[in-house]
């Protein structure tokens, strides 16, 4: 089973308009070994988009993402003290949490946020 962390930008691509994405994450998520994983930072960000009005999405859109199949990330303190450590190339709070999960957990990132790039972690782009 290989698991890979979804930027909060990917999950919504993949499951709202999954054509956008490039032929190496299409086949990445499309492939029965691969476990998505979304973090619940991911989840906080885009309900509060959501809420905000940033994001136009289906009322039910979170839920329905938490009913799924995937895989769930939540949020330890070890994981807001690493974030809060990273170096400060990067200042998205959300996207630095992403990355100090994935670096804790071993994960590739899916996304395409070029900030990623200074930091150890795999990155797949979008």
């Amino acid at each position: 089973m290989t698991d890979v962390l979804l930027d909060t930008r990917a999950i919504l691509l993949w499951t709202t308009r999954a054509d956008t994405l490039s032929d190496r994450v299409r086949r990445l998520l499309a492939d029965r070994r691969t476990r998505p994983t979304v973090s619940a930072a991911s989840v906080w960000e885009l309900s509060i988009k959501q809420r905000s009005g940033k994001l136009s999405l289906p009322e039910s859109y979170v839920d329905t993402l938490l009913s799924s199949q995937i895989r769930f990330l939540a949020v330890s303190e070890r994981d807001g003290r690493d974030a809060g450590q990273l170096p400060l190339h990067h200042r998205d709070p959300f996207d630095r949490m992403l990355i100090a999960q994935a670096r804790r957990e071993g994960l590739p990132i899916i996304g395409s946020d070029a900030m990623f790039g200074p930091y150890d972690v795999e990155v797949i782009r979008r």
